[in-house]
């Protein structure tokens, strides 16, 4: 049986475990992602250890990792946007560490990976989408993962909307998608939207928004409502340019509130392929990750 042990880097939490080439998780252990970047390669060693635990890690035969932020696959380095923007050397480390092969790649990549691959669709074209702290994308066209230096992320969740808010994003761009239906920036999106409309609502986090959506708050209602169209604009704007058969769509924004999302979004859309919750919960990083290891080993 081959396995491999595999990271998914998020920009809040960090996932570890050694998965067999059937997509079996074994062994799985979460933290949150230090906010500290010379803290990041540690945790990662020591998560590694952990889901590696009884059982001899050489017998594992790569490493795969999968990463929330732009890569330098030359430098084997990531950028950690949510610990401002600091640049780490990953792979290095690790393959001191552990002797092994590491392979690195965007986390909506690796998503779109194992949504294909080990959630046995059978679209050849299917587009991944995350909306989580930030709003990510991968895609497989033809049976093939696109790829580009940095990944689809940079792509996908920084396009520009076109909305009169004009909102500035986490990276600093204005108008991007994640301005608006991100779990860091919708709370900021409520108040100018709250603003256009006369209306005065407290200041919430993310939490605390789908909480009072949930209880019915009908201003609240009314602006999940305006992100959910905005969702669905961008979701449209990626399907036109990948022409997918499906799109997937997970993140912990949307898995935790897809019941009052999914039915916006699908109302909103005008795309014609079909919409769908993930298979795979959080794992598709993860499995993907794995998937991205066993290819390299054929």
């Amino acid at each position: 049986m081959k396995t491999a042990i595999v990271i998914d880097l998020g920009a809040t939490n960090l996932r570890g475990a050694l998965v067999d080439d059937k997509g079996k998780i074994l062994k799985k252990a979460v933290t949150k992602t230090p906010s500290d970047a010379h803290k990041v390669t540690q945790t990662i060693i020591r998560i590694i250890k952990e889901v590696a635990r009884n059982c001899d890690v050489n017998d594992s035969k790569e490493i795969g990792i999968s990463m929330a932020g732009p890569i330098n696959q030359k430098e084997g380095s990531v950028l950690l946007t949510n610990v401002g923007m600091t640049r780490i050397q990953l792979a290095a480390p690790l393959k001191k560490n552990f002797q092994q092969n590491v392979f690195l790649m965007n986390d909506c990549e690796a998503a779109v990976l194992g949504e294909k691959f080990l959630s046995h669709r059978k679209s050849k074209n299917l587009l991944f989408i995350t909306i989580s702290t930030g709003i990510g994308g991968g895609a497989i066209k033809n049976g093939k993962l696109i790829k580009n230096k940095k990944g689809l992320a940079g792509e996908v969740g920084h396009q520009k909307m076109g909305l009169k808010y004009n909102l500035k994003c986490p990276c600093g761009g204005f108008d991007h998608w994640e301005a608006y239906g991100s779990g860091i920036a919708m709370p900021i999106f409520l108040k100018s939207w709250a603003k256009s409309k006369g209306y005065q609502i407290p200041t919430l986090d993310i939490f605390e928004i789908f909480q009072a959506a949930k209880e019915k708050d009908p201003k609240i209602l009314e602006f999940i409502e305006k992100v959910a169209q905005i969702d669905a604009l961008g979701i449209d704007m990626v399907a036109q340019k990948y022409k997918p058969e499906t799109v997937v769509l997970s993140g912990s924004v949307f898995l935790k509130n897809q019941t009052i999302l999914l039915p916006l979004i699908r109302k909103y859309s005008k795309t014609k392929v079909s919409i769908v919750p993930t298979k795979l919960g959080d794992n598709s990083p993860l499995l993907g990750a794995a998937a991205y290891v066993f290819d390299n080993l054929d």
